[in-house]
Parts: structure tokens; sequence; C-alpha cells
């Protein structure tokens, strides 16, 4: 993870936190100034984290510079209904918890914001099962 530096106030990204996400995370305080750091992933992923409450969310950007923006909307959409099936399949426990969504606009670069949650990636879980031949 690799430490950016904090989140302009004159960006959009950052009312958008301000405004639509952090309030289904803080109850009685509002986000003031968000430390952003970039992780290690195929796409841009990014960590977002309010300095008051030390509160984080992952950002995930599907739109990037060559790529289709239509394309890069309906792979962070899917993505958006995958997560919300999936939580409402019940994968909300201890082990195979799937990060809650919080929003998704396409007018940011089709980011899709969801919970930080620390642990295993649930591609790691299913690669370590395959390899054990682990069904359970």
């Amino acid at each position: 993870m690799k430490y950016l530096g904090r989140l302009n106030p004159h960006d959009p990204l950052y009312t958008y936190l301000q405004e639509q996400i952090y309030p289904q995370l803080l109850t009685e305080e509002r986000a003031h100034q968000f430390r952003v750091f970039q992780l290690p992933a195929s796409n841009e992923v990014f960590l977002y984290e309010e300095t008051h409450s030390q509160r984080k969310v992952i950002g995930k950007f599907f739109n990037r510079i060559g790529k289709d923006p239509q394309q890069a909307w309906e792979l962070a959409h899917n993505e958006w209904q995958h997560m919300h099936t999936l939580r409402d399949l019940g994968l909300k426990i201890e082990r195979l918890y799937i990060p809650q969504p919080l929003g998704i606009s396409q007018a940011m670069n089709s980011v899709l914001i969801e919970e930080y949650c620390p642990g295993q990636s649930l591609s790691s879980v299913i690669e370590e099962s395959i390899e054990r031949n682990d069904a359970s």
C-alpha cells in the first residue's frame, strides 16, 4: 500500500465521499479529510481513510485512459450487482464476508465504493480451497 497524500477538497470525489458515502458510516459526525493510499491491483484501487474517525473505504475505478467508458461502467455495475447478490445469499458471515457496496458513480470514472474489510480476498480463499481440495 502506497500513501499518496490527502484528497483535495476540490476533487468531486471528496464531495461524493463526504455527502454520499461517509454518512452511511458515521452516524453523528461529518467527514472532514481523507488520506489516500494506492493498493496493488489490476485496476485503479485506492483506500480512503477519514482522518478523524479513521473509517476506511475502498474505491475501485473501472474507467481508465484507453478503455471504453461504457464497458467500464458495465463492469463496475456488474460488480455492484454481484456484491449485492452475494450478500443477499448470506455471504456476510465472518469467514466469507463480502464487503458492503456503499456507492457507485458513472460520472467519476465508473467508481465503485465499498466498505474496507481487512483479511483475505475471496479469490485467495477460493484458490486455497482448490489447492487443498477442500470443498467446504
